[in-house]
């Protein structure tokens, strides 16, 4: 049929093993990244924020 072994470093590789080790990589890295991100936070830290709102909110903290 078809020779789907590749060759790479004198190792020879199935593609099809190589194509779900990919996969499970792939989402291996995705659970990593994603899963201790806070979407809230992250948009929070981008916002433009002015002198009097910095000091507002370290105020609020330290009356807490």
């Amino acid at each position: 049929m078809y020779n789907m072994d590749i060759t790479l470093f004198g190792f020879k590789f199935n593609l099809e093993i190589l194509i779900l080790i990919g996969v499970i990589y792939l989402i291996m890295v995705g659970h990593t990244v994603c899963g201790c991100c806070n979407m809230s936070r992250i948009m929070e830290g981008m916002e433009k924020m002015d002198s009097s709102d910095v000091t507002k909110k370290i105020n609020d903290k330290i009356k807490k």
